[in-house]
């Protein structure tokens, strides 16, 4: 109902999809814990992320990356799991995303030179076009907090991620379509 309203669709549909999204809830009460304080969204009782967490701490699933991220940067996995990040701890094929998204992190580290030991990665100013829900800018940005991360999509700001709610200030998000005659 949200994608159809969004997307200026017929208001008949969307209180159809809303009558349905109701209906749904109520079939599958359990699966879900309260609401997101911010845009009332209903709230997972577990998570995808914490799913898929679960199944690397027991070497179920393999992926070097993804592994690396949920055994050496715990800190980032639990801010992900925040209900204000929901929109991210909720992505259908998470692996896939965590993957594609830790690939592009990973190399922009290697790329500015960035090592533990080393300084942090203050000065640099993140833009993450067609950002999605935005999963590679929050990872990029909770492991190196003082970073400025601008993402840029053109689905309403709705959809995306409560960020300042959940204390990442260095975060904007600007709703554009690159393809757009206005976006230069």
């Amino acid at each position: 109902a949200d994608f159809a309203e969004s997307h200026a669709r017929k208001p008949e549909l969307i209180g159809r999809l809303r009558q349905l999204e109701a209906a749904e809830l109520q079939e599958q009460g359990p699966k879900f814990h309260g609401q997101c304080q911010v845009c009332g969204k209903h709230l997972w009782r577990r998570p995808r992320l914490l799913v898929l967490a679960e199944r690397y701490l027991r070497e179920v699933e393999k992926n070097a990356l993804v592994d690396r991220l949920f055994k050496g940067h715990q800190e980032v996995v639990e801010k992900l799991l925040s209900p204000e990040l929901h929109a991210l701890s909720e992505k259908k094929n998470m692996n896939k995303e965590l993957s594609e998204s830790l690939a592009v992190v990973e190399a922009f580290e290697t790329l500015a030179g960035f090592t533990p030991a080393g300084p942090a990665l203050d000065a640099w100013h993140v833009v993450d076009l067609c950002c999605g829900k935005s999963l590679t800018a929050a990872l990029v940005a909770l492991r190196h907090p003082k970073l400025t991360v601008t993402t840029v999509d053109r689905l309403p700001e709705t959809e995306q991620p409560h960020y300042a709610q959940a204390g990442l200030q260095g975060i904007s998000y600007l709703q554009l379509d690159v393809l757009g005659a206005d976006f230069l």
